[in-house]
């Protein structure tokens, strides 16, 4: 594989062009999002374990998601059933789920740091190991969606690519936390849009590094 050292540049690019992606189908992409939206809804009326499930199934969904959005890619029609591909699949199921332990494990850190230290400093504190896990699941779910990976080697390709790309990733974190910022503005009325448009962008990336 060689080593381009996508810069802060590619990284915009990435989001122009997930942008753009995301225009071949919006409506679908858009009910794609509702209806993941709708999901967490219900499982936030769950206590406790409504989270638990919620982080655990993340990558089975961003699998999913992704997996839709390849076939827009190329040009086949999108279903529904797309989104979700990764519980369809048994073969991706569990590996996926496992890499859904690391958002777990993230949450119960957060939360215990929330409870002793209060949601302000629990927030600075957590901001570090929540950019590992994100570091860890950007490329580590669509490398176990799209091919053979194993969890574990997964995770570390995704540490590589995003530290030998720093560049363009800096980019890509920027947009993350812009639009975290515009969805918490909007009382998340954003993230219909967000949502799409950042799986779009993170998918015109790993087709870039991985190619």
């Amino acid at each position: 594989m060689e080593d381009t050292g996508y810069t802060m540049k590619d990284g915009r690019h990435w989001f122009v062009d997930g942008w753009k992606l995301f225009t071949k189908s919006p409506l679908m992409l858009i009910l794609g999002t509702v209806i993941w939206i709708l999901l967490e809804v219900l499982l936030a009326l769950l206590p406790v374990i409504g989270e638990i499930l919620d982080a655990l199934i993340f990558p089975v969904m961003y699998g999913g998601f992704l997996y839709a959005i390849r076939e827009v890619d190329e040009q086949r029609k999108m279903k529904i059933s797309h989104f979700f591909q990764g519980f369809i699949d048994s073969a991706k199921l569990k590996p996926l789920l496992i890499l859904g332990l690391l958002m777990v494990f993230f949450e119960i850190i957060e939360a215990g740091l929330i409870v002793t230290l209060g949601p302000f400093t629990a927030l600075i504190l957590a901001a570090p190991l929540g950019l590992l896990v994100i570091s860890a699941l950007l490329y580590s779910v669509p490398q176990v969606m799209f091919s053979d990976s194993k969890p574990v080697d997964a995770i570390k390709s995704s540490y590589y690519n995003c530290g030998r790309h720093i560049s363009a990733m800096i980019t890509v974190y920027l947009f993350l936390i812009l639009f975290a910022l515009l969805s918490v503005v909007t009382i998340g009325l954003a993230m219909i849009l967000i949502i799409p448009v950042t799986f779009c962008a993170l998918y015109i990336s790993y087709k870039a590094i991985y190619r």
